[in-house]
């Protein structure tokens, strides 16, 4: 049975991964990061950058050098709370995760067992959370509910893309966004929502917001993969092909109703 593992991010491993949300292939330095891990790593004061009619800019004048010593600041700062978080986020999720309830639940819905024994959670300092083949970021600026929530979600993608990968030759932004309204469905029809609730958490969007208000073609986006699941007679497999078809048949509407309403707008998104 695989298990869920609370560790603190090494600094090399948290300073290359915000480094990397910053620089273009060739080493420049980008724009391209989400305002999220900006403001989380390199402060909202305006000195490394800002956001200028939606869209974000960095201060040219600054270094790779620069943003290396404020991160390793900021780390030397909060070192022992990172620890003391890691260590109840890890209580936390052993009590919700009693008797491997979540696990047995997922094995269920995807028809088969995680490949990995021990997916990490590693626990850094920002909301943005980066998923990693072998697990995926948790914010220490989150509360404990919100942290089982996050584990519970990127958890769902890790069986979701381990399915999807097996079946499908397929790796596109449809593919992307699908992934993220499917966490929904995935709630829906599960008793994971019901768990939540006895043990008083509340889950509040937990897809995308966007998807919650985007309709196409009168119908809620989420609401129709909510209907195909269910056509698919719970077929996991049919599921994935179905909709994805719906996905890539509307690409360019949802592509557009989602970045319409992001805080930030992001130069040279993916367009496939």
């Amino acid at each position: 049975m695989s298990e869920v593992k609370f560790c603190v991010w090494d600094d090399k491993h948290i300073l290359d991964t915000a480094l990397w949300e910053i620089k273009n292939e060739d080493g420049s330095l980008s724009f391209r990061s989400w305002s999220t891990i900006l403001s989380d790593f390199l402060g909202t004061d305006g000195e490394f950058w800002k956001v200028v009619d939606g869209k974000i800019e960095f201060n040219k004048d600054k270094t790779q050098a620069d943003i290396t010593k404020r991160v390793s600041s900021l780390l030397d700062d909060m070192r022992d709370n990172l620890t003391q978080v890691t260590i109840r986020a890890q209580h936390a999720w052993d009590r919700f995760n009693k008797d491997d309830q979540i696990f047995n639940l997922l094995d269920e819905f995807f028809g088969e067992k995680l490949d990995l024994n021990v997916v990490n959670a590693r626990m850094w300092p920002s909301y943005l959370c980066p998923y990693q083949e072998d697990g995926f970021c948790v914010s220490s600026k989150a509360s404990l509910d919100r942290m089982l929530v996050t584990t519970l979600y990127e958890l769902i993608h890790l069986y979701w893309w381990q399915v999807w990968d097996k079946n499908f030759d397929l790796d596109d932004k449809s593919s992307w966004f699908l992934s993220e309204m499917a966490v929904e469905t995935i709630l829906r029809n599960t008793v994971l929502d019901e768990l939540f609730k006895s043990q008083n958490i509340i889950v509040d969007n937990f897809a995308h917001r966007q998807f919650y208000t985007m309709d196409i073609r009168g119908k809620n986006v989420l609401d129709e993969l909510d209907s195909l699941y269910a056509k698919s007679e719970y077929d996991i497999i049919k599921f994935m092909n179905d909709s994805y078809k719906y996905v890539h048949n509307n690409f360019f509407e949802i592509k557009d109703k989602y970045y319409a309403t992001s805080d930030v707008k992001v130069e040279n998104e993916n367009s496939k």
